[in-house]
C-alpha cells in the first residue's frame, strides 16, 4: 500500500498574539466550530546514533485518549513552510512501536533486526491543540493550533505554531488562508518541523548560518513549476536563515542576502519567456554552495 501524502503549511506565531488569532476573521468566519482543545503527548523514537534521523525518518508513537497511533515520516527536503511528506499512519496496541504493522518496501531496509532493537525514546512534545476547519473556494483545510512544549531530558523549548493542512483541494489555498492570517496575527514561515525541532534539542544545535541548497531541476519542466520549487528554496534560505541573524552571526546576514538575490534573479527569470528558469536552473544546478539555486 502506498503511504499517505500529508500536505500542510507550518506557521510560527507568538504565543502572546494566540489571542489576535483566535480572534481574527479568518477563525470567526469558520463555518464549523472548532474542535473541543486536546493534550497530546507524542513520544519520538530512535537510535543512539539517530539512524532514522540521517535516513531522513521520523517516528513517534501519539496517546490519544487511550489510543495509541503510530506515525513514520519522511521528510521530502527543503520547503518554505510548505511541508510534502509521505506519513504512514497506524493505531497501535501500546506505548511501544510496533514496526511490524509496516509494510512498505521503503521502509523494511530501514528498520532491520539492529535498529529495531535499538530503538528508545529520545524526545518528546506536549501541546493542547485545537482545530478549526475551514473551507477557501472549493478545498476542505484543518487549521491546527498547538501550544506546548518539546522535551528531551532536562532540556525543553517552547511550541507555538500553525498548521493548515490541505484535506482536500489545491495546495495554493493553504497560502492563500496564511495571506489573509498575516494581515491580523504577526505568523512568520516556519521551516522546521516538530521532529527536526526535538532532534536539535537531542543534539544541543545552535542555530547556524543556512547555505543555498541545490533545487534539482529539468529543461522539460513548465516555467511555473520550476519558479516554484526556486522561491520556496529561497524563502526557505531567507526564513532558516533568522535564528543566526538574531544571534549577531554575520554569516546569518549574508545568506539572506544572499537568499534575496536568488529570489530577485528567479522572478526575472519568470519575466522572461518559454523555459528560461527551467534552463538556467538546470545549467546551475551542480553548482554549490551559495551560487546553488
Amino acid at each position: 500500500m502506498s503511504p499517505a501524502r500529508e500536505v500542510e503549511l507550518k506557521l510560527e506565531v507568538p504565543a502572546d498574539s494566540l489571542h489576535r488569532l483566535f480572534r481574527s476573521s479568518l477563525l470567526q468566519a469558520a463555518r464549523k466550530k472548532p474542535s473541543k482543545p486536546a493534550t497530546l503527548v507524542s513520544v519520538y523514537f530512535d537510535t543512539d546514533n539517530l539512524k532514522l534521523r540521517n535516513k531522513g525518518l521520523s517516528l513517534r508513537v501519539r496517546r490519544v485518549g487511550r489510543r495509541h497511533v503510530q506515525t513514520i515520516k519522511q521528510e521530502s527536503g527543503e520547503s518554505a513552510g510548505l511541508f510534502a511528506r509521505n506519513e504512514w499512519e497506524h493505531q497501535i496496541g501500546g506505548r511501544q512501536p510496533e514496526l511490524d504493522v509496516t509494510k512498505d518496501a521503503v521502509l523494511r531496509s530501514v528498520f532491520s533486526k539492529n535498529v529495531r532493537r535499538g530503538l528508545k525514546p529520545i524526545f518528546e512534545t506536549r501541546v493542547r491543540r485545537t482545530v478549526y476547519p475551514i473551507r477557501s473556494g472549493d478545498s476542505e483545510i484543518e487549521l491546527t493550533v498547538d501550544k506546548g512544549k518539546v522535551e528531551a531530558g532536562r532540556q525543553s523549548a517552547p511550541l507555538c505554531e500553525l498548521e493548515l493542512e490541505l484535506k482536500r483541494g489545491e495546495s495554493a489555498e493553504l497560502f492563500k488562508l496564511a495571506r489573509v492570517l498575516a494581515e491580523e496575527v504577526p505568523v512568520q514561515l516556519a521551516v522546521k518541523s516538530k521532529a527536526e525541532r526535538g532532534y536539535a534539542l537531542v543534539a544541543g544545535e545552535e542555530p547556524e548560518a543556512v547555505k543555498a541548497v541545490a533545487v534539482a531541476l529539468t529543461p522539460d519542466w513548465s516555467r511555473q513549476a520550476a519558479f516554484k520549487a526556486i522561491a520556496r528554496s529561497c524563502l526557505h534560505q531567507l526564513v532558516a536563515n533568522k535564528p543566526a541573524t538574531l544571534r549577531g552571526d554575520p554569516e546569518g546576514v549574508h545568506q539572506m542576502r544572499v537568499a534575496l538575490r536568488r529570489l530577485r534573479a528567479a522572478i526575472s527569470l519568470r519575466c522572461g519567456g518559454g523555459q528560461a528558469v527551467a534552463r538556467a536552473a538546470s545549467r546551475r544546478r551542480t553548482t554549490a554552495g551559495t551560487e546553488a539555486w
